[in-house]
């Protein structure tokens, strides 16, 4: 329904919420990994639904910020259930990345906000990519180093005619 649906799915994302949280709260690693594939689903079927969810961060996102580090330290073994998408710590990263990615200009505030460990994967691909990224303490160190590069050699100069330097 969800592939086919679209945009139609929209106006039933608020009695949606209520079962997803119910689904989510059981704590049962199996449950929450079906719930979480079904979030990804619902988030990348339509352009609108990544926004609408945003709101409804503060429901979901708890038991996310929960198992976010649920990840199995096996050694020098091999994990297959990373290539069967049970791992749910991946499926965690992988459902607030897809979450941030369409979910608009506040997704990531929201999202830091529930869950304090979450790094952004749109600033970290700007940052990798070499795309600047202008934030007010950039523009503001910039600006204070452009000051501090233009008033250094008036400064020696002034230095240099009172004999200073």
């Amino acid at each position: 329904m969800l592939d086919k649906g679209g945009a139609k799915v929209l106006p039933v994302i608020p009695q949606l919420i209520i079962p997803i949280k119910t689904a989510l709260n059981t704590r049962d690693p199996e449950i929450i990994s079906i719930t979480l594939k079904i979030l990804q689903a619902l988030v990348t079927c339509s352009d609108t639904i990544g926004e609408a969810l945003v709101p409804y961060y503060r429901q979901i996102l708890p038991i996310m910020n929960l198992f976010k580090t649920k990840n199995l330290n096996m050694g020098d073994k091999i994990d297959y259930s990373q290539r069967k998408g049970n791992n749910l710590g991946d499926l965690i990263q992988q459902t607030l990345e897809l979450f941030e990615m369409h979910g608009g200009e506040d997704a990531f505030i929201n999202i830091k906000y529930m869950v304090p460990t979450y790094e952004s994967c749109v600033l970290n691909w700007l940052q990798t990519h070499h795309l600047p990224i202008k934030t007010f303490a950039d523009s503001y160190i910039n600006t204070k180093f452009k000051i501090y590069l233009f008033v250094t050699p008036i400064i020696f100069q002034i230095w240099g005619v009172l004999g200073f330097w």
